[in-house]
């Protein structure tokens, strides 16, 4: 039998320090299935690489840190006092959830307050903490007048509700994924469609 290394790696002591050397050259950032141990700072990312365009996160974990908690000097975490960082020139968000690492619905408020109201793309996958009231909120805040793709696979507390928010026919969207989705009916979906081709709405609904 081989014995399997144990990853030792933290965030504080591997990957933030990289973000804080290197964060702000990067365009994209996509981590990806990283071990527990790694728990990713949402502050210390949008501090750390404000001119990303692209962010992915899939099978991660997040820690349970607040935006204002975490400041780098010298490679070392020290209190801050409370700044709002966004990502402005963020243009895709794509956030893939698991059954080890639960998002919670805290963690997602925390990362769509961090995009700008100019986001293109907008994609959340098996995210069970993800739900209207969510939605609600972050539209009320953001708007997303530039939205074009917005995609809820396997997000089983969102309903037609939190959707209808982002079709007012005042936005971008041209493109709508609500696969698997519990709460949202064959009905709901015959009726976006309805809605488009009467809006004459440029509209794919999948």
């Amino acid at each position: 039998m081989y014995n399997v290394p144990v990853c030792n790696i933290t965030f504080d002591g591997g990957l933030a320090p990289l973000l804080q050397a290197r964060g702000n050259s990067l365009n994209s950032l996509e981590l990806e299935y990283l071990p527990e141990s790694v728990a990713v700072c949402l502050g210390t990312v949008a501090e750390c690489c404000r001119n990303l365009k692209l962010l992915v996160f899939s099978h991660i974990c997040l820690a349970p840190v607040r935006l204002e908690e975490v400041e780098w000097t010298n490679s070392r975490p020290s209190k801050r006092t409370k700044s709002n960082f966004v990502l402005n020139f963020l243009e895709e968000l794509k956030l893939v959830d698991h059954r080890d690492c639960r998002y919670r619905s805290h963690h997602l408020k925390e990362l769509l307050f961090l995009t700008p109201p100019t986001l293109k793309k907008l994609t959340f996958v098996n995210c069970d903490s993800l739900d209207d009231d969510t939605l609600r909120e972050v539209f009320h805040s953001r708007s997303f007048k530039n939205l074009e793709t917005l995609d809820v696979s396997c997000c089983k507390l969102i309903t037609k509700d939190g959707i209808n928010l982002y079709l007012d026919g005042e936005n971008s969207l041209n493109y709508l994924r609500v696969w698997n989705c519990n709460l949202v009916s064959r009905e709901d979906i015959e009726n976006w469609k309805d809605q488009a081709e009467k809006n004459n709405w440029d509209l794919l609904v999948g």
